[in-house]
């Protein structure tokens, strides 16, 4: 496997090479916030909230798209055999509460101001970011947004296009836009204009304090939690922002550094993008022993899923990457 530095030097200095982010990428500034376990401790499901978590438990998971999408399957079953309106009614009401526990256990979750993460280590992530074309991200929260609004924290040289202007208001496609969050994200929201976004302050509200009281009035944040890849996909085809945001990643250029995602079967869409783009080289971090269980599920499905006649798939040391802090 290449170290990170490698990796720039097969680049070169000039060379295009943008960036697409995983969970890894959060967990590897703090790992608790960011965890399936820390989201389930915190989550709410109202009155079935006992039922639900025995599901949880049943599944032995704590993943919620798994478990939601356990329930869609099973009342696409009951449609065919028994035909139990009321049964198949529940079995939506428990995905729903499970869905909008997720986006409400982020936000209680979620680190709750932009000081919590230290000048040294916004210094070392916007070095790392300023090093890509483009920034894509299935990330729901917000270290990626709070860090590319430190401007006076070097590199201050280094800005984005995010494709949001004058109130707020996403206009994408007539903007330079360079960072794309493919599944949403906290800090985004929509409105009767369009898409929307809470904007980064010093001195204002905080964007976790907007967001919990949106949630308080059941205005959610713009969020693709669905449980496979083809639910995201039509969830993605039917916002002009997150499919805007697909198309982009789709004529991506240039060469591809993956870091931080596990390559689950639920974000095949992402890979496919991918695959029908023009990307010449995919380099994907590796976490850990490089011959896990984990580690070799990637590594197959990188494989499989993106290299072809055109395109090389190599793979990063993710110790060698100076995300947040030196390797």
């Amino acid at each position: 496997m290449l170290t990170f530095n490698e990796m720039r030097e097969q680049v070169g200095e000039n060379g295009r090479i943008s960036v697409l982010l995983g969970n890894g990428f959060s967990r590897s500034w703090r790992d608790e916030p960011f965890r399936y376990e820390t989201l389930y401790q915190a989550a709410n499901f109202g009155d079935r909230d006992q039922e639900i978590r025995r599901l949880f438990e049943a599944l032995t998971t704590q993943d919620f798209e798994k478990v939601t999408s356990r329930l869609e399957a099973s009342r696409d079953l009951m449609r065919l055999y028994l035909n139990d309106l009321e049964l198949m009614e529940r079995l939506d009401d428990d995905a729903g509460r499970i869905k909008d526990g997720l986006v409400a256990a982020i936000a209680n979750t979620h680190p709750s101001r932009p000081n919590e993460v230290t000048e040294d280590e916004y210094r070392h992530v916007r070095e790392f970011f300023s090093k890509f074309t483009n920034i894509y991200t299935v990330n729901y929260d917000l270290l990626m947004y709070w860090a590319r609004n430190q401007n006076d924290v070097a590199p201050t040289e280094w800005d984005t296009d995010d494709g949001f202007r004058e109130d707020q208001l996403w206009v994408g496609p007539e903007t330079d836009q360079e960072v794309f969050f493919l599944h949403g994200a906290l800090h985004l929201y929509e409105a009767l204009e369009g898409v929307k976004k809470h904007s980064f302050s010093r001195y204002g509200q905080p964007i976790i304090d907007k967001v919990q009281e949106n949630l308080q009035e059941d205005i959610f944040p713009l969020f693709v939690s669905e449980p496979t890849s083809d639910a995201k996909l039509s969830r993605i085809t039917g916002n002009p922002y997150l499919s805007y945001c697909l198309r982009k990643l789709r004529r991506e250029e240039g060469r591809m550094f993956i870091v931080g995602h596990g390559f689950a079967d639920v974000d095949r869409h992402i890979f496919e993008a991918i695959d029908h783009s023009n990307i010449s080289h995919v380099y994907v971090s590796i976490y850990g022993v490089p011959n896990s269980d984990d580690n070799r599920q990637i590594r197959a499905s990188a494989g499989a899923w993106m290299q072809s006649d055109d395109r090389e798939v190599s793979f990063v040391r993710a110790n060698s990457v100076p995300m947040w802090r030196d390797v």
